[in-house]
């Protein structure tokens, strides 16, 4: 009887657990919600979103737009960019490219590096400076630096680049200094405004689930219409 009541015991254990695991695995691929109010969503990717089913993704209307990770710094370029890139374009998603910038690397390297990989067609969104690492050089250079990239990717493309930043980030640093460039701003604390002040696209989650991506993506919203969208565009 004692071995029988340690084994039921034992058994007992394992299925709370089990459904605790369960449980929290739901909980887990729960869709965040999306604030209100918005009719333009989109997401962006990596790499780190491995392969991703373009098609499958496309084939979701709510999906309006992707920004694609294309350089970091001045040599590194996504593994997946090409098939991404291309992915978004066959399957009718308005497509932008960013680039990660290292503020201690020189600004015109990596805007040339950024050039040299991103081919804009008609119909593409403006380029997008990702900017998320503190000031780790003198605050003047910082500047310089980041003023090379915008000068130089605007010369070039004829668009004023898309800033990306957290909010903290861009209230720091950047609001006082760029305040004439769009912005898409990170900020996964609320569902209201997510910065006082003009901005345009808002990624509110990293942990969006999205049919033909495995795993989280980011998800964001756009602050206009369509049509706003594609005045953005090439």
């Amino acid at each position: 009887m004692k071995i029988n009541l340690n084994i039921s015991l034992i058994l007992i254990s394992f299925f709370v657990l089990l459904n605790s695991s369960c449980n929290r695995r739901k909980a887990s691929e729960k869709a965040p919600v999306i604030p209100p109010g918005f009719e333009v969503h989109g997401i962006d990717v990596s790499h780190y979103q491995n392969k991703i089913d373009w098609k499958i993704v496309g084939e979701q209307k709510k999906i309006k737009f992707v920004f694609i990770k294309a350089t970091e710094g001045i040599s590194k370029l996504d593994r997946n960019f090409k098939k991404n890139w291309e992915g978004a374009k066959s399957n009718r998603i308005k497509r932008g490219a960013y680039h990660y910038f290292r503020p201690k690397l020189s600004g015109i390297e990596q805007a040339k590096f950024y050039l040299s990989v991103v081919d804009f067609k008609k119909g593409d969104l403006y380029p997008v400076l990702d900017l998320e690492e503190n000031p780790n050089t003198p605050i003047k250079l910082f500047y310089e630096e980041i003023d090379a990239w915008l000068k130089i990717v605007e010369l070039e493309t004829g668009k004023k680049p898309i800033l990306y930043a957290s909010r903290k980030y861009y209230t720091s640093y950047l609001e006082k200094r760029y305040p004439n460039h769009h912005l898409w701003v990170a900020n996964y604390k609320t569902l209201k405004n997510p910065l006082k002040g003009k901005w345009k696209f808002w990624q509110h989650t990293e942990e969006a689930r999205i049919s033909g991506i495995s795993g989280m993506v980011d998800h964001n919203v756009f602050n206009g219409s369509e049509n706003d969208l594609m005045a953005m565009s090439f």
